[in-house]
């Protein structure tokens, strides 16, 4: 993917943070402050900034999203 060789290094993290929290959104019914506590965020309003910025779409409606599907 060539447009990762142009990513930061604190994007590539926030990066795989957002990845890991998806997993954690649709897989658990941790709070969205703990999924961020556990991926590595120490503030949820950044977090959810940060999930936002790169997935285009709010960790809460991400996970309404997720329970939609499983529940359709």
């Amino acid at each position: 993917d060539p447009g990762r060789a142009q990513m930061s290094f604190s994007d590539y993290v926030n990066v795989v943070r957002t990845n890991q929290a998806m997993r954690l959104l649709a897989t658990t019914d941790m709070s969205i402050t703990e999924v961020a506590y556990a991926v590595g965020f120490s503030s949820t309003s950044y977090f959810i900034q940060t999930f936002r910025k790169h997935k285009h779409i709010s960790p809460n409606r991400f996970r309404k999203m997720c329970y939609e599907e499983f529940t359709a």
